[in-house]
């Protein structure tokens, strides 16, 4: 008798020859040299019906139909089965099946990847998640399909679903593609009432992986997100951003510079180290917002604006700036006198008065009580004086 064997939509089938005495295992056999997928992994229908292993294939056919129609699906829950043996052996047949879709004739390929495709529209969500990844790892190269498939199936109303989804596009979506680029900050404006949290975080960091570096819409979708209650999107946003936006990104910097102001002092912290990067050299606006940061209550973000500083600017290019490093050479906290100290040649000119008189008073008339200050302020010393010319000198 023959046996013709479908997915649920049709699009993939194939006429099997197969012996009416025979049982439905059998024909699992037979369609496993057809579709690939081991016969665990078979759900076989008939009208609706879930064949059983054990049935016999003549019983099956309807009254005077001489063939046997048949659908056929993929069980994925054996993969997340409570028995460890049984799950064992599912995933061991489904990487041997993966594994044979490279070297399998194209109608082979396309059928296994027919079959995992039916499943995406399964009823169950945990098998709708188990179909999506599936799909990434046995589809081909190149397949458009997979994409596709991934960004529509970021409306589904599940979480799971949406996050396999993610990472399917996270693999195999090109670099700000501009359909991903929608779909993805479509589901993060989206998630937080529809999903929540989980999907929101997955969503910026599959926007943030596929941006390529000055993506404008990418970057502006990034930037809102600063603004999110949750500090760790906050905190995740910014350092996403420090890598997408190019220096000099007025929405990018706008955004960062905002986010200096937060009232956690470790969001301050990543975004006076995302801030840096992205200012441009000698920048005023940079400078500005960097002096006020070295009067923050954080002696740990003081201590980094002064570094920043140090790196934005040319010696004594920016008096204010050479003012508030030499406010902080007097700061309370020991370690911020440190770095104010090492910095300050790198922002005065040679022979500056102000940091001259700033680094004595560290040395005279009393030692400051820290030796690495004392230190810091000697090396200092003589790097603000060594290439000063001697009419510059106080007292010359």
């Amino acid at each position: 008798m023959r046996a013709k064997v479908q997915t649920l939509d049709g699009s993939a089938s194939v006429d099997l020859d197969v012996d009416a005495k025979s049982t439905v295992a059998g024909l699992k056999e037979a369609c496993r040299g057809k579709w690939l997928f081991p016969a665990m992994l078979q759900k076989l229908a008939v009208g609706g019906t879930v064949l059983q292993d054990s049935d016999v294939l003549e019983s099956l056919c309807a009254a005077g139909e001489p063939d046997l129609v048949v659908t056929f699906s993929l069980s994925l829950s054996v993969l997340e089965d409570v028995d460890d043996y049984l799950r064992y052996e599912a995933h061991q047949a489904l990487d041997q099946a993966t594994s044979q879709l490279e070297n399998a004739f194209a109608e082979c390929a396309e059928r296994a990847v027919q079959a995992v495709i039916g499943c995406l529209l399964d009823a169950e969500a945990g098998n709708r998640r188990l179909a999506m990844r599936i799909l990434g790892d046995v589809a081909p190269p190149g397949d458009t399909r997979v994409v596709d498939l991934a960004c529509a199936a970021l409306d589904d109303e599940e979480p799971q679903v949406v996050c396999a989804a993610m990472e399917v596009l996270a693999k195999r979506a090109p670099p700000s593609d501009p359909a991903v680029t929608d779909a993805l900050i479509a589901c993060m404006v989206s998630s937080p009432l529809k999903h929540g949290e989980d999907v929101t975080f997955a969503a910026v960091r599959t926007l943030g992986s596929l941006a390529r570096k000055g993506d404008r819409k990418s970057i502006d979708a990034l930037c809102a997100g600063m603004k999110d209650p949750n500090s760790y999107m906050r905190m995740l946003v910014l350092d996403i951003v420090s890598v997408v936006a190019e220096p000099g990104d007025k929405v990018a910097v706008a955004a960062v510079q905002a986010c200096l102001k937060d009232f956690q002092g470790n969001i301050r912290l990543k975004a006076l180290e995302t801030f840096a990067k992205l200012s441009v050299e000698a920048d005023e606006n940079a400078v500005a917002a960097l002096i006020e940061c070295t009067r923050d209550v954080n002696a740990k973000l003081r201590c980094r604006a002064i570094i920043a500083l140090g790196k934005l600017l040319a010696p004594g290019a920016n008096e204010s700036a050479i003012s508030a490093v030499c406010a902080a050479v007097a700061d309370e906290e020991e370690d911020v006198r440190c770095v104010a100290l090492e910095v300050l040649p790198e922002v005065a000119a040679p022979g500056d008065e102000q940091a001259l008189e700033a680094v004595r008073l560290r040395l005279e008339p009393e030692e400051d009580p820290d030796a690495d200050v004392l230190e810091a302020a000697r090396d200092a010393l003589t790097a603000i004086t060594a290439q000063a010319p001697f009419s510059l000198l106080p007292g010359s």
